[in-house]
């Protein structure tokens, strides 16, 4: 059974229980009696699953040893595991742990309170900033999904992606409960033991500079001057935090300091749960909150609250809350008309989130996560891109011949194009809506390919006539064969159709790159660092796809100029690993030619083909190509490869090999070996000159030409790294024909 592990190491190493802690050991209780959720924790150097017995020690925040061991290895493909708690503050390094368990096929899930240490570091302790960055940074490579408790956090969680220009994050949002648990009865705080004040003012939260006690204090001294509020209080609940020295001496030497002014730095749930049903109102005026917990405990007992508006307290509080400025004056006006006027409590609609609804609200994402929407429906939709007419119904009439279980297609074009389209798939028995760019709002389009493609793609999926599971045509692939629809979707399984096992080995057309090129190595490099597998499913054949699925994978790879099913398929298989299926793809055409690069395998069968017009003769066109693929591999094959490598280390660079003897029209692939970022890479051979910058490619391809025989060359290479140029070079002697 697949499992989610969620992490509460932090909440179990620290005992704390409020702020994040709370929320852990909230879900905690809730989650746990669940078959497939385990809370887990790292203790002496390893994972441990909490057992039932536990629990109630890890609830209260005592200190227990854990005795259940769980091996890293037990986690693996399926299994969700939530990063629920402050892991910043762990005490182990996480990105080997991500890295492994990413390798092992787990699914990493983000839960997300703020980003205070990157937004205002100037409220966050020093040491927090440079763990909660280091965190965040690793979170952004290795995150699948995020969960936020707020749509405020959320939409500063993709602004700073964005600003980051590392791609976008997958997010969903998760509200927290209000609900404080209390053990028998609520008890009066000590200095209340003999009855609480008249009216008093509550803030709560730890005293540091974001929760703005400041602002409370200032506003409570000017209060202290209206004689008609003589018998108005301030109860400050919160633990001692950082960098508030002022603050506190301001509370400790306050001249009515346990008169009127009153600070419990370590009240218990079941005192706080006593001063919320006392109190008269209660103020946030945090600089910045991810949720803001007290605003909704408040309100659930109907204790009227003064916040901080345009904040996620605000959107918290759905309307229920007086949302104020940050002004001293404007604080203390909503505070007087409430005291003098008798401001109206909490709306009797107001419905507080609980403990509960989060818990079943998280269960929801997770089985969201687990199983997308549609993903096991047959497909019966054609869905392309194109601005060729006469190609465009070359393939439709393919596929109205050879695949009967597709009964619609859906066409996005270019403005221009449209008319004649619409013209040409009218009288086609084959149902076919024509979509222009202008129609979806895409007036200036990037001069990129790749990221021309994968903008008109995002934009036409995210419509709603769009199906769950279609199959996502070019205008170049013409059907040859009959294909039912086992081809793509089988046993609930999608088919993912590759034609290159590793993208790491990608060289193409070097040492000329075209954009199709660059755009492999881009995406290689974004898969790697994610911890995702490298093949290469751009297969220029038919795929199936998910709608949903495919908009995460626009969203996470956004800006980064990758290519979109090779993104696709590496991730959805990670994701979902039960319903996607590798198979070696079947369509020939492509490559068009065998010089520049050859597929990891030949297709076989061969239900498609690009590029086919109606005077090519399909059975001759394919036995030929296939002829020519044959002949490529065996060329390949017969070469006995033996190249050097280039090695950049200790600040030098050096080929293995100083002379290489080969064949006249052999082809070098020679590795590039690293110990340091390399910056930009020169490589030139006779008449050939390449430079490659971010990304610079893993092999140098050295194509020996076919009319040098008995004659050398010398193949030099200069390296940028550490702001260091390095040389290197060796002979390339080409032998005689044999």
């Amino acid at each position: 059974m697949a499992m989610i592990y969620l992490n509460a190491t932090n909440s179990f190493q620290t005992r704390a229980k409020t702020g994040i802690q709370r929320v852990v050991r909230e879900l905690g209780r809730r989650l746990q009696g669940h078959d497939d959720c385990a809370l887990v924790v790292l203790h002496d150097g390893a994972f441990h699953a909490l057992d039932a017995h536990e629990l109630p020690a890890f609830l209260a925040g005592q200190a227990f040893q854990p005795a259940r061991r769980l091996g890293l290895e037990a986690l693996g493909a399926g299994d969700l595991f939530v990063d629920l708690d402050a892991s910043w503050g762990d005490a182990c390094y996480l990105e080997p742990l991500w890295r492994q368990l990413k390798r092992q096929g787990c699914t990493l899930v983000k839960m997300h309170y703020d980003a205070v240490p990157l937004l205002f570091p100037q409220y966050s302790h020093d040491n927090t900033v440079y763990r909660y960055a280091e965190n965040f940074a690793l979170a952004l490579r290795y995150a699948d999904h995020w969960i936020c408790n707020s749509r405020a956090v959320e939409q500063d969680l993709h602004r700073i992606a964005e600003r980051l220009d590392l791609g976008g994050v997958i997010s969903h949002v998760c509200p927290l409960g209000a609900d404080i648990p209390m053990a028998g009865d609520a008890q009066a705080p000590a200095p209340f033991s003999g009855g609480p004040p008249p009216r008093f003012i509550l803030t709560v939260g730890t005293i540091e500079p974001r929760k703005n006690h400041d602002l409370v204090l200032d506003t409570f001294d000017t209060l202290l001057r209206d004689a008609a509020l003589a018998d108005v209080h301030l109860v400050v609940v919160g633990k001692s935090g950082w960098n508030n020295q002022h603050t506190i001496d301001r509370i400790r030497q306050h001249p009515e300091l346990d008169r009127r002014l009153h600070w419990l730095s370590a009240a218990s749930d079941a005192e706080l749960a006593w001063l919320y049903q006392r109190a008269s109102v209660c103020l946030c005026l945090s600089h910045y909150e991810g949720f803001g917990l007290p605003v909704i405990e408040a309100l659930a007992r109907g204790v009227p609250v003064i916040c901080t508006e345009d904040s996620a307290m605000e959107e918290v509080a759905q309307g229920a809350a007086i949302a104020v400025p940050l002004q001293q004056g404007a604080v203390v006006d909503a505070l007087t008309r409430f005291f003098r006027e008798g401001t109206p409590r909490v709306p009797a609609t107001y419905q507080p989130p609980t403990w509960d609804d989060a818990a079943a609200r998280l269960l929801d994402i997770f089985a969201t996560l687990r199983a997308p929407r549609g993903l096991h429906t047959p497909p019966h939709q054609a869905v392309y891109l194109s601005i060729r007419p006469e190609a465009l119904l070359r393939s439709l009439r393919s596929v109205q011949a050879h695949m009967p279980f597709i009964d619609e297609a859906v066409v996005l074009t270019s403005d221009a194009c449209a008319p004649r389209l619409r013209q040409l798939t009218q009288a086609m028995a084959l149902k076919t809506t024509v979509l222009t760019e202008g129609e979806l709002g895409l007036q200036q389009l990037p001069d990129d390919h790749q990221a021309r493609n994968t903008l008109l793609r995002r934009r036409l999926y995210s419509q709603a006539l769009i199906d769950d599971n279609f199959i996502a045509f070019d205008d170049d692939y013409r059907v040859i064969q009959p294909v039912d629809v086992s081809v793509f979707l089988s046993n609930q399984r999608h088919k993912a159709y590759w034609f290159q096992r590793d993208g790491t080995a990608w060289l193409g057309a070097f040492p000329h790159p075209t954009s199709f090129d660059i755009g492999l190595w881009k995406t290689v490099d974004f898969l790697q660092g994610c911890g995702f597998d490298t093949r290469l499913y751009n297969a220029h054949q038919p795929q199936l796809i998910n709608k949903h699925l495919a908009l995460q994978v626009f969203q996470r790879t956004q800006g980064l100029g990758c290519d979109e099913w090779s993104c696709y398929f590496n991730m959805a298989k990670h994701l979902h690993p039960g319903s996607f299926q590798d198979e070696p793809y079947v369509a020939g055409g492509w490559p068009a030619n065998f010089e520049s690069w050859l597929p990891s395998q030949a297709p076989e069968p061969v239900l498609f083909f690009n590029d086919l017009t109606d005077d090519q003769p399909a059975d001759e066109t394919v036995q030929a190509w296939r002829t020519g693929l044959a002949a490529a591999f065996a060329r390949r094959d017969a070469i006995q490869p033996g190249p050097p490598s280039l090695v950049v280390a200790d600040g030098s660079a050096r080929f293995t090999e100083p002379m290489v003897s080969c064949l006249p029209g052999q082809s070098l692939f020679i590795p590039l070996l690293s110990d340091c970022d390399i910056e930009g890479l020169q490589v030139r051979f006779l008449t050939h000159l390449a430079r490659f910058a971010d990304p610079v490619p893993t092999f140098l391809h050295v194509a020996v030409p076919s009319d040098r025989p008995g004659r050398s060359f010398t193949v030099q290479a200069r390296a940028a790294c550490a702001g260091h140029e390095l040389a290197a070079s060796f002979e390339v002697h080409v032998r005689e024909h044999a």
